[in-house]
């Protein structure tokens, strides 16, 4: 067992060793063991609070019982504050059984038994021997493991299982994921690779407000803003469909957004012109809102699509519709022409 004091609360010789003592019993069946199997003490020492937390989370990650000890402030310190740390032993089913403390059954061989389905106890016995695991990405499994580390009696892994089980919880009720990844580019090479190897749909924004080859209208700096944080919001909303780039590497475009699909430019909203003020030129940024919207929805065209762009731009084009037209729709057309026919050829006449 290893306690470890503040050595900064100056308390005397005796107010230590009563601490310890308060430490050692918080976990009487583990102490048992400790007593019984002769374990050695390891008594240290820490300069604040701080390092006596900073201790007790890395014990905790390491699946080690600790034991942290508040005073209640009647003789030489204030009351409540932290003044040991007891770390381990981690008490499990497993050293209940080889200590005594807990009937064991025993085949001829002298094999000990366990009345328990082996499906997991591969991941079981690795996570007691250094500590970690790869959880499963299966809720059903995962949820099997910690009976089975219920049944162990293993804190530190029922633990690390519970607050897995609700993080996904939270994500499955709706709750949006705080990972967003934006690729930010830093050459002008990055930008076709990408491209042509990722299959999402893609947009990319460009600011290069360092152009300063003319001045600026008034609101430029207001619109360049907006376009900032539109770009932020949707990469936000948005990311788990879309892979979203910001291009600040200097290119000659102040403010232009663009949109690729089926590794090819798909779209672009430019939102810089040159107006021409009193005797000068100026650079002027707008803020098109809807057209940005708009396009972020139509990238999803190209969405998981094995098809070329010709056919999927034939296939939403309002000029290429009859072509998927049903017999019904056919019969339809031909009972309009008909109808049409007498003033049609009239005109034909008159030209």
């Amino acid at each position: 067992m290893v306690l470890v004091v503040r050595n900064d609360l100056k308390m005397g010789k005796g107010k230590v060793a009563a601490q310890v003592n308060i430490s050692c019993e918080q976990t009487p069946d583990a102490v048992d063991t400790w007593f019984s199997g002769g374990q050695a003490k390891v008594v240290c020492k820490c300069e604040s609070a701080d390092d006596l937390e900073e201790l007790r989370r890395q014990a905790k990650r390491k699946g080690l019982t600790t034991c942290l000890i508040r005073d209640a402030g009647r003789t030489q310190i204030e009351p409540g504050s932290k003044t040991v740390l007891g770390i381990g032993p981690e008490d499990t089913m497993f050293k209940a059984m080889f200590s005594g403390r807990m009937e064991v059954v025993q085949d001829s061989e002298g094999w000990v038994l366990i009345d328990r389905d082996g499906k997991h106890f591969d991941l079981i016995l690795n996570y007691l021997r250094d500590g970690t695991i790869n959880l499963p990405e299966c809720n059903q499994i995962l949820n099997e493991l910690l009976h089975e580390a219920k049944f162990y009696c293993i804190e530190s892994l029922i633990e690390l299982i519970e607050q897995q089980l609700r993080t996904r919880s939270r994500k499955n009720a709706g709750d949006t994921d705080a990972c967003c990844k934006v690729i930010m580019l830093t050459s002008a090479k990055e930008l076709p690779n990408i491209v042509t190897t990722v299959r999402k749909p893609i947009v990319k924004l460009a600011i290069n407000r360092h152009n300063n080859k003319y001045s600026y209208t008034a609101s430029s700096d207001e619109m360049l803003m907006k376009n900032i944080e539109l770009f932020d919001k949707l990469s936000i909303r948005l990311h788990d469909r879309r892979l979203f780039i910001k291009d600040v590497t200097g290119s000659e475009e102040i403010c232009c957004w663009s949109f690729y699909g089926n590794g090819q430019k798909m779209a672009e909203v430019c939102c810089t012109s040159i107006v021409y003020a009193t005797e000068r030129k100026q650079n002027k940024v707008e803020f098109f809102e809807a057209r940005i919207y708009e396009e972020t929805l139509n990238i999803l065209l190209y969405e998981n699509r094995n098809a070329s762009v010709d056919e999927i731009i034939r296939a939403t084009t309002p000029r290429f519709a009859s072509a998927a037209l049903t017999d019904d729709d056919l019969d339809e057309e031909r009972s309009i022409s008909t109808t049409v026919v007498p003033t049609t050829n009239r005109s034909t006449r008159k030209r």
